[in-house]
């Protein structure tokens, strides 16, 4: 299987290895978009990183449903440089 962040539409969308669509899984929490992937072969589970939520969704890939949403308690950093 495939899986792929659609951030347009809010979603993580499941593929077979021939690029047939399969099922999106369960919504995203506050219809945050989906970034960066992980797939856990062994527990059969997908972690989503919702850079913009600050938080990380695991879902259940034999039932397609969200299991834990990690809130990572990060906040924007902004970045100043001092010149002299």
């Amino acid at each position: 299987m495939l899986y792929v962040s659609d951030g347009e539409v809010h979603v993580v969308r499941e593929f077979t290895g021939d690029g047939v669509w399969v099922r999106d899984l369960a919504p995203l929490p506050n219809n945050a978009t989906p970034g960066a992937l992980a797939v856990d072969c062994t527990t059969l589970t997908l972690w989503v990183a919702l850079p913009n939520a600050s938080s990380v969704v695991q879902f259940d890939l034999s039932t397609g449903k969200s299991m834990a949403t990690l809130s990572l308690g990060l906040r924007s950093v902004s970045n100043h440089h001092t010149h002299t």
